[in-house]
C-alpha cells in the first residue's frame, strides 16, 4: 500500500519455475490436435501461421511477467504459505477495475506494456485443451468470414492481423494454465509482457526491475496506481491479529481510502514456538 503498486514476477522465478510450461505445453497439444482435424486449406494455413508465432513465443517464458489473485478470500492454507508464517495480511481488488488500471499502459505516449486479465486459471490439460477448441473454433469461423468479406489484395495483411490476435489469445491461456493439483489455489492471473523498444528502435529503461530474494536476484514489474481497484483487506490469523487490524486501518486512512472494509480471518492457525 505503501508503493500502491502490485509487483508482477517474472515466470522463470515464480514458486514453481515449469508451471508455466505445462499450460503452455497444453495449449501447444490442443493447436496441434485442431489442425490435424481441419480441412480447410484457408483456416489450415492461418493456423500455420498463428502456429509458428505461438511457437516462438512459448520459448521465452523470460519475457513473461506475471501477477497472482487468489478467489480464495480466507483460507488457511493460504495463509499458511503467503502468510509470512502468521499475521499477513491480504488485500482484495476488483478484477474489472484491475483491468482498467493495466490497460493505460497501451495508451500511453509510450506504451510499455502488453496485459492481459486477471482471468482465472485453467486447471488441468482437459480443461485447457477444451478452452484452446473452443477459442480456435470462434477465431477461426471469424477469420472466414472476415476474409469473405475482405478484397483479395488486403487478405494478407488481414490473415496476419488476425494470426497476431489469435496468439495473443492462447499465450494467454498458456500462461493462465496449471496442473490439477494446484487447483485448490483458486488462482487468477494477471500476464504482463513488457515493451522494451520504442518506435524508434530505442531501449525504454526502467521497465524492468530487480529485487534480492533469498540469495537470488528477481526480475519483476510495477503496475502501479492500482488502490482505485482495492475493495477490502484482510487480517491473518496469529496472536497479533487486533494490533495488525489497527495498524491495517492506519494504513488505508494514510493512502486515503477510509472507505475500505478490514476484516478479520477467523482461522485459528498460530505458530507454535
Amino acid at each position: 500500500m505503501r508503493s500502491k503498486a502490485i509487483w508482477a514476477t517474472n515466470a522463470t522465478a515464480l514458486n514453481d519455475a515449469g508451471e508455466i510450461r505445462f499450460g503452455m505445453g497444453a495449449v501447444w497439444s490442443a493447436l496441434t490436435a485442431f489442425k490435424a482435424l481441419t480441412a480447410d486449406s484457408l483456416i489450415l494455413n492461418f493456423l500455420e501461421l498463428a502456429g509458428t508465432q505461438f511457437a516462438s513465443m512459448k520459448e521465452k517464458i523470460g519475457d513473461v511477467f506475471i501477477a497472482s489473485f487468489t478467489n480464495s478470500r480466507n483460507k488457511l492454507a493460504q495463509w499458511r504459505y503467503y502468510g509470512n508464517r502468521e499475521g499477513g495480511f491480504a488485500l482484495g481488488f476488483d478484477p474489472k477495475k484491475l483491468a482498467h488500471v493495466s490497460v493505460r499502459y497501451l495508451v500511453a505516449d509510450k506504451p510499455t506494456l502488453i496485459t492481459a486479465g486477471p482471468y482465472p486459471v485453467t486447471y488441468g490439460e482437459k480443461a485447457i485443451r477444451s478452452h484452446v477448441q473452443s477459442l480456435l473454433t470462434l477465431v477461426s469461423d471469424g477469420y472466414r468470414h472476415a476474409m469473405q468479406n475482405t478484397q483479395s489484395h488486403a487478405q494478407e495483411e488481414l490473415t496476419r492481423l488476425w494470426a497476431g490476435r489469435l496468439t495473443g489469445y492462447l499465450w494467454s491461456v498458456g500462461a493462465t494454465g496449471k496442473h490439477e493439483d494446484f487447483s485448490d489455489e483458486a488462482e487468477w492471473r494477471l500476464v504482463v509482457t513488457p515493451i522494451l523498444f520504442d518506435q524508434e528502435g530505442q531501449r525504454q529503461t526502467g521497465v524492468i526491475r530487480l529485487s534480492p530474494r533469498e540469495g537470488v536476484i528477481i526480475a519483476y514489474i510495477e503496475i502501479d496506481d492500482v488502490l482505485g481497484a482495492l475493495t477490502e483487506v484482510w487480517v491473518g490469523p496469529g496472536r497479533f491479529q487486533s494490533i495488525n487490524e489497527g495498524s491495517a486501518h492506519i494504513a488505508i486512512a494514510n493512502a486515503g481510502l477510509n472507505a475500505i472494509p478490514v476484516h478479520k480471518s477467523s482461522s485459528s492457525f498460530q505458530i507454535v514456538r
